[in-house]
């Protein structure tokens, strides 16, 4: 029930009131689906609109009921990011689900970082860490990522524009990831990077990219640079994620990752990818990034700030997240969730993978005026899953899952 207002130059919340807030009038909206018509669509149009800020907490739901009973209707909560990461809104989900035999949701956040992840520090560390923050403090003025067909040929000159279409990827069955991982050793976040890397690669070969065709002991993909930002959102106290004033927090930093897309077979980018992850899980990249960012950011001009995220931005090739969500079918007002998306349009293209009911529910949010076969990308993304699954001995005949099949 809060609002952002500037005081002395800077943004802080400041509590509304519940009188304040007439919830039917301005945060829930009905839009309905007419026959024949794109419910992504719906979900674009909607994102693309601008969103109202002043004087009002900053959240709205609509209720998107399809005309045509045999296809899927919707609750979109639309937000700013400035309420919550991803864990956090996932810890909301407790408050508003229940499971199918109507006790209440239970979400399991973690208060720690598991296996060293990001680096513990020791006086033995310091000149890592005094390396690592020179890499974060060089990475928005770092090498700008190689032009590919996936990519604006100008990233000097990248801005954001509201063409933005929503592709929504099949869905996996996340016991099929699982069998790729536990047979090759690495993470399912690595998995599905390698396969979302493996995609592109196979977009550019689509669209013709010499460096892709082309092969040999000094191949030109060699030469590629393509990295990702993955958002890293880090633990929080039991407390804090039952306390009504600090559940909704912020406590998260990007790390940047190579994407793998030199390497001629699945099974190579998959190594390839494991060993960039496991490399970004020993630095202390994200805590020095997260220190940055909330102690010496907060003092630097808007306008150096917004340049800093324009530069940081435009030098990559994408933003990767992944989210595990509930485990077990949820029922929001009675009502069974059949599946669940995460979609957030951004200056780059911008993935965003949630687990859900045993379920791997993936989309990605690109310009599809740059990238204008995009429609391809979730095809060119079963074959990379496909190949890396066969390579490993694991069956993809039944790969897929079909959410929507009990409508």
């Amino acid at each position: 029930r809060s609002t952002a207002v500037k005081i002395n130059g800077k943004f802080t919340f400041v509590d509304l009131g519940v009188d304040a807030i007439n919830i039917y009038r301005d945060h829930i909206e009905t839009v309905y689906v007419e026959r024949g018509e794109d419910l992504v669509s719906i979900f674009d149009q909607i994102c693309a609109s601008d969103f109202e800020l002043e004087g009002k907490p900053m959240w709205k739901l609509y209720r998107i009921i399809n005309k045509d009973a045999s296809k899927p209707s919707a609750l979109l909560f639309r937000l700013h990011h400035s309420i919550g990461d991803g864990i956090s809104l996932v810890g909301t989900m407790s408050k508003l689900f229940e499971t199918e035999s109507g006790e209440p949701f239970s979400v399991d956040i973690p208060e720690r970082m598991g296996g060293g992840v990001n680096g513990a520090f020791s006086w033995s560390s310091l000149a890592k860490y005094i390396q690592t923050t020179f890499e974060v403090l060089t990475l928005p003025n770092s090498r700008y990522d190689s032009n590919i067909a996936f990519t604006s040929p100008n990233k000097k000159l990248l801005t954001f524009t509201s063409t933005r279409k929503t592709i929504v990827f099949p869905t996996l069955k996340l016991s099929f990831v699982k069998d790729i991982k536990n047979r090759s050793g690495v993470t399912i976040n690595d998995v599905l990077l390698a396969a979302t890397s493996g995609a592109i690669r196979r977009y550019c070969a689509r669209k013709g990219d010499s460096w892709v065709s082309s092969s040999g002991r000094r191949s030109p993909a060699d030469s590629i640079q393509c990295r990702a930002l993955l958002p890293v959102a880090f633990p929080r106290s039991r407390a804090d994620t039952d306390s009504s004033t600090r559940a909704l927090r912020n406590i998260w930093s990007f790390a940047s990752t190579a994407m793998p897309m030199k390497g001629e077979s699945s099974q190579e980018r998959l190594a390839e990818c494991a060993a960039g992850t496991t490399r970004l899980k020993s630095s202390p990249a994200a805590l020095i990034q997260l220190w940055m960012q909330n102690n010496v950011l907060p003092l630097a001009p808007d306008f150096l700030r917004q340049q800093l995220a324009l530069d940081l931005f435009s030098r990559h090739t994408m933003v990767f997240s992944n989210v595990p969500g509930p485990a077990e079918s949820l029922r929001l007002c009675g009502e069974r969730l059949l599946g669940l998306h995460v979609l957030f349009p951004n200056l780059i293209a911008q993935a965003i993978i949630v687990s859900y009911n045993g379920g791997v529910f993936f989309n990605m949010s690109i310009d599809n005026q740059l990238v204008d076969m995009c429609d391809l990308l979730p095809e060119l993304f079963l074959e990379e899953m496909r190949e890396m699954a066969t390579s490993f001995g694991v069956d993809a005949e039944d790969m897929v899952l079909n959410p929507y099949s009990d409508m």
